[in-house]
Protein backbone atom coordinates (compact mmCIF):
# COMPACT_ATOMS: atom_id res chain seq x y z
CA UNK A 1 0.00 0.00 0.00
CA UNK A 2 2.74 2.44 0.85
CA UNK A 3 4.49 1.78 -2.46
CA UNK A 4 1.34 2.95 -4.25
CA UNK A 5 1.33 6.17 -2.25
CA UNK A 6 4.91 6.92 -3.30
CA UNK A 7 4.23 6.57 -7.03
CA UNK A 8 3.80 9.52 -9.36
CA UNK A 9 0.91 7.71 -11.02
CA UNK A 10 -0.97 7.49 -7.73
CA UNK A 11 -0.62 11.23 -7.17
CA UNK A 12 -1.68 11.94 -10.75
CA UNK A 13 -4.83 9.85 -10.22
CA UNK A 14 -5.47 11.58 -6.88
CA UNK A 15 -5.15 14.97 -8.54
CA UNK A 16 -7.55 13.93 -11.32
CA UNK A 17 -10.13 12.66 -8.83
CA UNK A 18 -9.97 15.64 -6.50
CA UNK A 19 -9.60 18.40 -9.07
CA UNK A 20 -11.21 17.31 -12.33
CA UNK A 21 -13.77 14.56 -11.71
CA UNK A 22 -16.67 16.79 -10.63
CA UNK A 23 -15.80 19.44 -13.21
CA UNK A 24 -15.75 17.02 -16.14
CA UNK A 25 -18.37 14.37 -15.26
CA UNK A 26 -21.94 14.41 -14.02
CA UNK A 27 -22.50 12.62 -10.69
CA UNK A 28 -25.80 11.34 -12.13
CA UNK A 29 -23.63 8.78 -13.94
CA UNK A 30 -22.79 7.15 -10.64
CA UNK A 31 -19.55 5.20 -10.64
CA UNK A 32 -20.61 2.54 -13.11
CA UNK A 33 -21.56 5.13 -15.73
CA UNK A 34 -18.11 6.69 -15.86
CA UNK A 35 -15.86 5.86 -18.83
CA UNK A 36 -13.57 2.90 -18.13
CA UNK A 37 -10.35 4.91 -17.87
CA UNK A 38 -11.97 7.41 -15.50
CA UNK A 39 -13.60 4.68 -13.41
CA UNK A 40 -10.23 2.92 -13.14
CA UNK A 41 -8.60 6.07 -11.75
CA UNK A 42 -11.46 6.66 -9.33
CA UNK A 43 -11.45 3.06 -8.08
CA UNK A 44 -7.68 3.11 -7.57
CA UNK A 45 -7.96 6.15 -5.33
CA UNK A 46 -11.18 5.39 -3.43
CA UNK A 47 -10.29 1.79 -2.66
CA UNK A 48 -6.82 2.81 -1.49
CA UNK A 49 -8.39 5.05 1.14
CA UNK A 50 -11.22 2.56 1.76
CA UNK A 51 -8.57 -0.03 2.67
CA UNK A 52 -7.00 2.37 5.16
CA UNK A 53 -10.47 3.01 6.60
CA UNK A 54 -10.98 -0.74 7.04
CA UNK A 55 -7.59 -1.05 8.75
CA UNK A 56 -8.66 1.74 11.08
CA UNK A 57 -11.93 -0.03 11.88
CA UNK A 58 -9.92 -3.16 12.70
CA UNK A 59 -7.64 -1.10 15.00
CA UNK A 60 -4.63 -1.93 12.84
CA UNK A 61 -3.99 1.76 12.19
CA UNK A 62 -4.83 4.50 14.65
CA UNK A 63 -5.97 8.09 14.62
CA UNK A 64 -2.44 9.19 13.82
CA UNK A 65 -3.00 7.80 10.32
CA UNK A 66 -6.25 9.76 10.08
CA UNK A 67 -4.37 12.89 11.12
CA UNK A 68 -1.75 12.29 8.44
CA UNK A 69 -4.31 11.67 5.69
CA UNK A 70 -7.00 14.04 6.93
CA UNK A 71 -7.00 16.59 4.11
CA UNK A 72 -6.60 13.97 1.39
CA UNK A 73 -9.46 11.77 2.59
CA UNK A 74 -11.81 14.73 2.93
CA UNK A 75 -10.97 15.91 -0.59
CA UNK A 76 -11.44 12.43 -2.06
CA UNK A 77 -14.86 12.01 -0.46
CA UNK A 78 -15.93 15.52 -1.49
CA UNK A 79 -15.12 14.62 -5.09
CA UNK A 80 -16.49 11.07 -5.24
CA UNK A 81 -19.30 11.28 -2.68
CA UNK A 82 -21.95 12.46 -5.16
CA UNK A 83 -21.00 9.63 -7.55
CA UNK A 84 -21.10 7.06 -4.74
CA UNK A 85 -24.49 8.27 -3.49
CA UNK A 86 -25.89 7.98 -7.01
CA UNK A 87 -24.34 4.53 -7.42
CA UNK A 88 -26.05 3.40 -4.22
CA UNK A 89 -29.36 4.52 -5.76
CA UNK A 90 -28.58 2.70 -9.02
CA UNK A 91 -27.72 -0.48 -7.11
CA UNK A 92 -31.11 -0.31 -5.46
CA UNK A 93 -29.91 -1.79 -2.21
CA UNK A 94 -31.32 1.05 -0.16
CA UNK A 95 -28.32 0.70 2.13
CA UNK A 96 -25.19 2.73 2.52
CA UNK A 97 -22.74 -0.12 2.09
CA UNK A 98 -20.80 0.94 -0.99
CA UNK A 99 -17.65 2.71 0.25
CA UNK A 100 -19.21 3.27 3.65
CA UNK A 101 -15.85 2.94 5.37
CA UNK A 102 -14.42 5.73 3.23
CA UNK A 103 -17.45 7.92 3.89
CA UNK A 104 -17.15 7.46 7.66
CA UNK A 105 -13.37 7.93 7.57
CA UNK A 106 -13.81 11.22 5.69
CA UNK A 107 -16.53 12.35 8.10
CA UNK A 108 -14.36 11.57 11.13
CA UNK A 109 -11.38 13.28 9.50
CA UNK A 110 -13.47 16.35 8.69
CA UNK A 111 -14.71 16.54 12.28
CA UNK A 112 -11.23 16.16 13.78
CA UNK A 113 -10.27 19.57 15.19
CA UNK A 114 -6.90 20.98 14.17
CA UNK A 115 -5.71 21.00 17.78
CA UNK A 116 -6.38 17.24 17.91
CA UNK A 117 -4.34 16.75 14.75
CA UNK A 118 -1.50 18.78 16.25
CA UNK A 119 -1.72 16.93 19.58
CA UNK A 120 -1.68 13.52 17.88
CA UNK A 121 1.31 14.45 15.77
CA UNK A 122 3.22 15.89 18.72
CA UNK A 123 2.41 12.89 20.93
CA UNK A 124 3.46 10.56 18.18
CA UNK A 125 6.76 12.38 17.72
CA UNK A 126 7.41 12.22 21.47
CA UNK A 127 6.54 8.52 21.57
CA UNK A 128 8.87 7.75 18.67
CA UNK A 129 11.68 9.67 20.39
CA UNK A 130 11.05 7.87 23.68
CA UNK A 131 10.96 4.44 21.99
CA UNK A 132 14.32 5.10 20.32
CA UNK A 133 15.83 6.35 23.57
CA UNK A 134 14.46 3.36 25.50
CA UNK A 135 15.88 0.96 22.89
CA UNK A 136 19.33 2.56 23.21
CA UNK A 137 19.18 2.34 27.02
CA UNK A 138 18.17 -1.33 26.86
CA UNK A 139 21.04 -2.16 24.51
CA UNK A 140 23.51 -0.39 26.81
CA UNK A 141 22.14 -2.21 29.85
CA UNK A 142 22.34 -5.53 28.05
CA UNK A 143 25.96 -4.87 27.10
CA UNK A 144 26.84 -4.03 30.71
CA UNK A 145 25.23 -7.24 31.97
CA UNK A 146 26.67 -9.52 29.32
CA UNK A 147 29.52 -11.68 30.58
CA UNK A 148 32.85 -10.83 29.03
CA UNK A 149 33.84 -12.92 26.06
CA UNK A 150 36.24 -15.71 27.00
CA UNK A 151 39.86 -14.98 26.17
CA UNK A 152 41.58 -17.91 24.50
CA UNK A 153 44.64 -19.22 26.35
CA UNK A 154 47.92 -17.97 25.00
CA UNK A 155 49.51 -20.24 22.50
CA UNK A 156 46.19 -21.80 21.48
CA UNK A 157 45.54 -21.91 17.79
Amino acid sequence: MLADFRSVEFHDRYQFVTQRLLAEYDPALGLSGLPDDVRRQVYDIVYYYQNIAVLRLADIVDDEMMALLRVRVVKVWAAVGPFVLREREVMGTGGQYLLRGLEDFASDAQDMPHDTVNRLMQTSRAQRTWRRRRAVLRRRAALRQAPPAPVPPSGAE
